[in-house]
């Protein structure tokens, strides 16, 4: 069966991913990022094994597997952010900041409208995957847009890891989309097209990672920090105004 042959591709290449991380000491170097590839690993387990056996209870696990796969996803744009911004400690911790409270409102709100609304639980994993992965591409955009602003040098793993995880991310939202307009007869379709754009991330991951190549340090000072620190003092300055205006108002 075509899924079996994607779970089986999937195994495959993220198993040597591994390998090779192992091999070339980079587990540790980019430990959200295997940690994303060893949960997906155990996750395609579970489900071609599911599926082989038991294709009634392959929904369910489904489901589950995506939500515990879209959690170390998040961590896997916090290892972006790390490695790209880290030579820029105030932008690195803005950004992860950010990230990290979008992605907190996005998981609760998701877990109150189900808990009041009631929806079902596949049409509640839906809605939070369309959300995290909107989240994700605005975050991968933003980061690609700081990138080339500031000519930021990036190393061969790093380019791989982006634009691998920007084309799963990317194709993942197509499909949610196109499945939020066809309904369930979208879902036979979905489920090659999920796996198909994994397979096509795994093999750029796969020759990216095949050996640990740094991103070099910038030889010039890239204004990334100064801009930051600017844009903190004028936020800073516009908030004083305000208050001193609207304390001012309140004493009139």
């Amino acid at each position: 069966m075509p899924i079996l042959s994607f779970y089986a591709a999937g195994l495959f290449l993220r198993s040597l991913i591994i390998l090779r991380g192992f091999r070339c000491h980079m587990l540790k170097k980019y430990a959200w990022f295997y940690s994303y590839v060893f949960a997906a690993l155990l996750a395609d387990a579970v489900l071609s094994s599911t599926w082989a056996i038991s294709p009634h209870w392959y929904r369910a696990a489904y489901w589950t597997a995506q939500f515990i796969t879209l959690v170390f996803g998040c961590g896997l744009i916090f290892e972006i952010f790390k490695h790209v911004l880290s030579p820029y400690p105030g932008a690195e911790m803005f950004a992860r900041a950010t990230l990290f409270l979008t992605l907190v409102l996005i998981f609760l709100s998701v877990l109150v409208y189900d808990r009041f609304i009631r929806v079902s639980l596949s049409a509640s994993y839906v809605e939070l995957e369309r959300d995290v992965r909107t989240a994700q591409v605005v975050f991968l955009v933003a980061v690609f847009f700081v990138i080339l602003h500031y000519a930021i040098p990036l190393g061969r793993n790093m380019r791989g890891m982006m634009y691998g995880y920007a084309l799963y991310v990317g194709a993942s939202l197509l499909t949610l989309a196109f499945r939020a307009y066809a309904g369930l007869g979208f879902d036979a379709l979905w489920r090659f097209l999920q796996p198909f754009s994994s397979c096509l991330t795994l093999c750029i991951w796969l020759f990216a990672l095949w050996a640990y190549s740094p991103s070099p340090v910038p030889s010039a000072q890239i204004t990334l920090e100064a801009d930051y620190e600017a844009l903190v003092t004028a936020t800073k300055g516009g908030v004083s105004v305000l208050r001193s205006y609207l304390g001012r108002s309140v004493r009139n």
